[in-house]
């Protein structure tokens, strides 16, 4: 009878337990519903924020596309920059092909240095061409005055010819007078006395010898003037060299005029050149002024897109400063609250530490059982923990692959961010391990005050005690198993809105994965604006050299120009030279047709030279026949 009764006795004792322990647990699941309802409020809060900022960012991320757009603007237009900038080689490699030209001009204009040296030579010949025309002209008057010099010569020789024909006849006649005389001379001597003969003969005969000798020196003396060159000959042969000369000179100066001509022509084309240098001169001074133009353009959009990224940066820190004041305040507020937490506790424990002392034995199941609870709420926190911590490391490695500068400044960004959510972590970890000890303390409690009115309602013996509590244990581990396989009502809704909380949680946290990688991406967009912005600082000084070197193109330009200028001023001379050649060459065509006549007028001296040398040589004859004959007639008086 004692065995049923004390079986009865048991029962209750046991439900009492049951219930003190689902109590216990209700309490646990109360409070961990305001834990999670708390929690859901700071979400929802967090939720908030986080969707100012996601509107935030997406006013930024449309700014950026904005931005991205004028970059793609931007883009364009530094290709076709860089097609300039291949324009301004060409425009570089057309300069050197000017200047090697300029070289080409100056080797003209050296070559130009000597056509006018030549002229000038030239010149001078023609000064000395004119003054031997002078001297010629002059002549040729002074040898029209000798003509008629000569044709009066002539007729005085005509003359003298016929007086020295009378006087030979007049002397023929003497001779025969003085045949005449001798004979009678001799006669008279033979009369009378041969001495004063002799002498009388000898005398008339040597009077006669003086005479003949007088004579035949004045046929010797007329033979030498006969053999004289006349003043027409020696002026026709001083005229003949004098031409052979002017042949000499005629023929260089038209080398000299082939050569000029051909200059002429050379230059003509260069001046047929000039044109198209000019305008290829004008074109290059338009390009280079479109250069400056695109290159001014390009300064004033790399300082706008300056300003843009200084606001895009004024902007990420100020949202860092948000950020880090946000965590600072959440900060504060954790730490009041752990302040509040650890007052509560230190109460508690003095509560429970007197407690304590009561029910140690009791307490050993329970504290079993709730320290497995609690285990696996914390092995489920830290599994989801890991997974959020993976997930965030998946979306990390994603974002951080691209480029080493991305990883550097998101590593820098999330590690502050994974510190704080670790400390929050431990944190929730230690207020659970907390509540979980005051519920078991609480139950502690509770089953120590069962025990004690069980033990006053039903002493027993020690040995009795025994195998009640292995019974008791038992009976709360099959209670416990059929709780959890069986859950009430509120259990089930509990759970339900556990569920909701940790899918709010995890929602949460995938927002927030998804803003940490929206600023990963901003800051990778960032990042790429300062590369941009490094390369379009390149590319300006590429330009800026690109505008000194078009500078410099200027300059040369301009003393292309200079010298443009001078080599007209020295066409113009050229041209003034040129008609002063034509003027040469016109002089040079009357000075031919001068020398023409000048040998067709020598032609006809030379015409009279040579009649006059056949009659001098008739005349020549008959004095030397005349004379022959005279002699011959002497002869015969001697001989008579």
């Amino acid at each position: 009878m004692a065995l049923p009764g004390g079986h009865t006795e048991e029962l209750p004792q046991s439900l009492a337990v049951q219930l003190a322990d689902s109590r216990a647990k209700l309490r646990f699941l109360k409070q961990e519903l305001e834990d999670k309802g708390d929690q859901l409020l700071d979400y929802k809060q967090e939720v908030q924020t986080m969707e100012e900022q996601l509107k935030k960012l997406q006013k930024e991320n449309r700014s950026l596309q904005g931005e991205v757009r004028g970059m793609r603007a931007l883009r364009d237009e530094l290709d076709c920059l860089r097609d300039r900038a291949g324009r301004a080689e060409q425009l570089q490699t057309e300069l050197q092909s000017c200047t090697h030209r300029l070289r080409s001009l100056e080797v003209t204009r050296t070559q130009l240095k000597e056509q006018q040296q030549l002229c000038v030579v030239l010149q001078e010949t023609r000064v000395l061409l004119e003054e031997q025309l002078a001297d010629t002209r002059q002549r040729c008057s002074s040898l029209r005055e000798l003509e008629r010099d000569n044709l009066l010569l002539r007729q005085r020789l005509i003359d003298l010819e016929g007086e020295q024909d009378t006087e030979r006849q007049r002397v023929d006649e003497l001779l025969e007078m003085n045949m005449g005389l001798e004979a009678e001379l001799r006669h008279v001597l033979r009369h009378n006395n041969n001495n004063t003969g002799t002498m009388t003969a000898a005398r008339h005969f040597h009077q006669s010898e003086v005479e003949s000798d007088e004579e035949a020196g004045l046929r010797e003396e007329l033979r030498e003037d006969i053999d004289l060159k006349p003043l027409s000959v020696e002026v026709g042969e001083a005229s003949s060299l004098r031409l052979l000369g002017a042949e000499n000179e005629n023929a260089e100066l038209r080398r000299r005029l082939e050569d000029l001509q051909s200059e002429q022509e050379v230059r003509g084309q260069r001046q047929a050149d000039l044109p198209e240098v000019r305008e290829e001169l004008a074109c290059l001074e338009a390009e280079h002024q479109n250069t400056l133009r695109e290159f001014q353009n390009v300064i004033n959009e790399n300082a706008t897109l300056k300003k843009c990224l200084e606001l895009l940066l004024t902007k990420h820190q100020s949202i860092e400063e948000e950020c880090e004041k946000g965590e600072k305040e959440e900060r504060g507020e954790k730490e009041e609250r752990g302040e509040k937490e650890e007052r509560g506790e230190n109460e508690e424990r003095g509560e429970n530490e007197e407690r304590g002392e009561r029910g140690v034995q009791g307490s050993e199941s329970s504290r079993g059982e709730g320290e497995g609870t609690a285990r696996r709420g914390l092995d489920s926190e830290r599994g989801v923990n890991i997974i959020r911590t993976q997930r965030e490391a998946g979306v990390g490695a994603e974002l951080l692959h691209p480029e080493a500068r991305e990883v550097q400044l998101d590593d820098q960004v999330l590690k502050p961010k994974k510190r704080e959510e670790e400390g929050e972590k431990e944190i929730e970890r230690e207020r659970e391990i907390k509540y979980v000890k005051n519920d078991k303390e609480e139950d502690l409690g509770k089953a120590d005050i069962n025990q004690e009115e069980i033990e006053d309602h039903n002493p027993a013996t020690e040995e009795e005690k025994l195998p009640k509590t292995k019974y008791e244990e038992e009976k709360e581990k099959s209670v416990e198993k059929d709780v959890c396989v069986f859950p009430g009502l509120d259990v089930e809704r509990l759970a339900s809105e556990l569920q909701q909380a940790l899918e709010q949680a995890d929602r949460q946290a995938s927002v927030a994965q998804d803003l940490r990688s929206k600023l990963g991406e901003q800051s990778r967009k960032a990042w790429e604006a300062e590369q941009r912005l490094v390369l379009l600082e390149a590319e300006g000084q590429r330009l800026r050299k690109a505008t000194e070197s078009l500078a410099e193109a200027k300059r040369q330009i301009e003393v292309l120009q200079a010298v443009r200028l001078q080599m007209e001023e020295e066409l113009c001379r050229l041209r003034s030279q040129a008609e002063l050649q034509r003027m040469q060459a016109s002089v040079i065509a009357t000075l031919e047709g001068e020398r023409a006549t000048l040998e067709r007028e020598r032609e006809t001296l030379r015409s009279s030279v040579d009649t006059l040398r056949s009659a001098h040589a008739s005349v020549r004859h008959s004095a030397t026949y005349t004379h022959s004959q005279c002699l011959n007639n002497t002869n015969n008086h001697t001989t008579t």
